[in-house]
């Protein structure tokens, strides 16, 4: 999907690149349990500082409506 999500594992801030053609319309923030806990517009950037330590997903929204997901961990 050339979308490049680091660091991983973050702290922190964790920055997003869409080295594609694909136009992203929403991102969230997803625990395992499929809870959203974070939902903006693209953005290229995620402040994740504020949640827990552990594996969350990020859940990409493209323009079509159809999305995919990428996991990060928290540390």
């Amino acid at each position: 999907k050339n979308i490049v999500i680091f660091p991983n594992p973050s702290n922190g801030i964790v920055n997003i690149l869409n080295n594609s053609e694909i136009k992203i319309k929403n991102i969230r923030v997803i625990n395992l349990l499929g809870q959203t806990l974070q939902e903006n517009k693209f953005q290229k950037e995620i402040d994740i500082s504020k949640l827990p330590i552990g594996v969350y997903y990020i859940n990409f929204e493209k323009k079509d409506g159809k999305s995919f997901n990428y996991k990060i961990i928290k540390k």
